[in-house]
């Protein structure tokens, strides 16, 4: 059975979008490890050195974290966002599943999410993230768990009509 293009277009460009804006945060990421000589973790193993030699700044290695926590954090999410819109898609495609499961609800879902988690990974990429939370990030983060949960059940309800359980 061959799903239709209009049904699979939302999930692949918010495939290639989410794949984008993480292939950039691991590029930043990349580029400041080459710059600070860290190639591993934080850093913060060569700013406590036994030696007494600070190899590593602390700026610099508050820096590492604060890329490799917005690279790292923004794969976790979109992982199980992806799975919840591809499993969306697939659930729109079947005959007779429906409650709202349609083109424009897998875009308005995987909309959302995009512009949701780009805000929150502006906020932990700006250069005052650890003095203070910028309105993003938790606008972003929470926003992105309570959208997760409603695709969540909405692919459950979708399952529930499938199995004629609704």
């Amino acid at each position: 059975m061959a799903l239709e293009a209009s049904v699979v277009a939302p999930v692949l460009l918010f495939t290639v979008l989410n794949a984008l804006e993480n292939l950039a945060l691991s590029f930043i990421t990349a580029i400041t490890r080459v710059k600070t000589g860290v190639l591993f973790g934080s850093g913060a193993a060569k700013a406590d050195s036994e030696d007494g030699e600070a190899h590593v700044s602390r700026d610099t290695s508050l820096l590492l974290t604060q890329y490799s926590r917005a690279h790292g954090n923004h794969t976790e999410m979109i992982a199980v966002h992806l799975l919840l819109l591809l499993g969306l898609t697939l659930a729109a495609s079947v005959e007779g599943v429906g409650y709202g499961l349609t083109e424009l609800a897998l875009y308005i879902y995987g909309g959302i999410f995009f512009v949701l988690r780009t805000m929150h990974t502006y906020a932990l990429l700006r250069s005052d993230a650890f003095e203070k939370a910028h309105i993003f990030r938790p606008i972003g983060f929470v926003g992105n768990l309570t959208l997760m949960g409603a695709m969540a059940v909405h692919l459950f309800v979708g399952y529930l009509s499938a199995a004629g359980a609704i």
